[in-house]
């Protein structure tokens, strides 16, 4: 075989060629480009494969398992915060209607024989329901009548009081002693 002229850029392409192999990796060195022979006429040496590392094998899940996670040394996961709870509305109870408490009783006081102002207070505001009683401040026995008997207390002794009577409508009502008529007084009745 007959040997070429070395040529002014064969160095370049040698570097080239070497540089172009030791990029490549391990998959190139299997084939090498020819050798041209050096200006001085020995050989060059054959530039030798890198050594490529092992690669890591990828762990294998094994069905059924879960892997553990690997602790870090000098690293503590935070704890997760503890929820805070929702207080619960407290229902609030419903009022139940309260009844309408009766009218506190009025007394009336029989004062004497004195016309129209023998029963105080005279006129006597009262509540329909409420209850009415006399008391008698006189030193001899009095009535308290309706004029149309629609009530009559009886004899009230002195200083005795009489029975409650309730009136059940709204109006005027007017009443005397049956033992003394000239002794008058009126109940004024509302609702």
């Amino acid at each position: 075989m007959r040997s070429r002229p070395p040529s002014a850029g064969a160095p370049l392409r040698r570097v080239f060629v070497l540089t172009v192999l030791l990029l490549a990796g391990p998959a190139c060195h299997t084939s090498h480009a020819p050798e041209e022979p050096s200006s001085a006429g020995s050989p060059e040496p054959t530039p030798t494969a890198a050594t490529s590392p092992k690669p890591t094998p990828s762990p294998v899940a094994i069905p059924g398992t879960t892997p553990e996670p690997t602790p870090v040394p000098g690293f503590a996961p935070a704890p997760s915060p503890t929820p805070t709870p929702t207080p619960t509305a407290t229902p609030t109870p419903t009022a139940t209607p309260t009844p309408t408490p009766a009218p506190v009783s009025l007394t009336i006081t029989i004062t004497g024989m004195n016309g129209s102002s023998s029963f105080s207070p005279n006129p006597a505001q009262v509540k329909v329901g409420q209850a009415v009683l006399w008391r008698n401040a006189d030193s001899i026995a009095h009535t308290a009548t309706e004029d149309g008997n629609a009530f009559d207390t009886g004899p009230i002794d002195p200083g005795g009081l009489s029975a409650p009577i309730t009136l059940s409508s709204a109006g005027q009502v007017f009443y005397h002693c049956t033992l003394h008529p000239t002794m008058r007084g009126t109940l004024v009745v509302s609702e």
